[in-house]
């Protein structure tokens, strides 16, 4: 789950429950080193963690998706919209040529998705989230953090 830190030793106003950003998970095994505090493992940025319906879409296994078909950069932004009481996703992609055949890309990308992950049809049939809107984009034209210039990845627009 998300990983959270609480900081006692500061006494006029002590840190509690902070949200790192990270997620992680406990470890039941002992420590090498001798000590006794409990070991976890960091899974990754939890920012980049969107819950689709009862499920849970991580940035990295969709860039990994994206990957795999060809004609597409490794640009990608996902969104997570609230429509009518249910949740949209919403993949938009930068085409890696300078011109590019929209549908046939969009269409690799929702099939190898959907291939990857057959719960998220499942929820779609069950009508408990929309079907998965993809989008190609021209290379550069994804919106950038106006502070950072870096790509905004995760939209969680709820």
């Amino acid at each position: 789950g998300m990983l959270h830190v609480s900081v006692f030793s500061r006494r006029l106003t002590p840190i509690i429950r902070y949200r790192v950003g990270d997620r992680a998970r406990l470890l039941n095994v002992a420590c090498g080193c001798g000590r006794t505090t409990p070991l976890f493992e960091l899974l990754g940025r939890g920012d980049d963690v969107l819950r689709i319906g009862y499920d849970s879409v991580d940035y990295a296994a969709v860039q990994n998706l994206i990957g795999s078909v060809s004609g597409l950069s490794a640009t990608l932004q996902m969104e997570k919209k609230r429509v009518e009481g249910r949740d949209q996703l919403t993949l938009r992609v930068e085409a890696g040529a300078h011109s590019f055949d929209a549908k046939p890309l969009e269409l690799k990308i929702a099939e190898a998705f959907l291939k990857d992950r057959p719960s998220f049809l499942e929820f779609v049939k069950k009508g408990s989230v929309w079907p998965l809107r993809v989008e190609i984009h021209a290379s550069g034209s994804l919106p950038l953090n106006p502070r950072t210039g870096k790509l905004i990845r995760v939209i969680d627009a709820i």
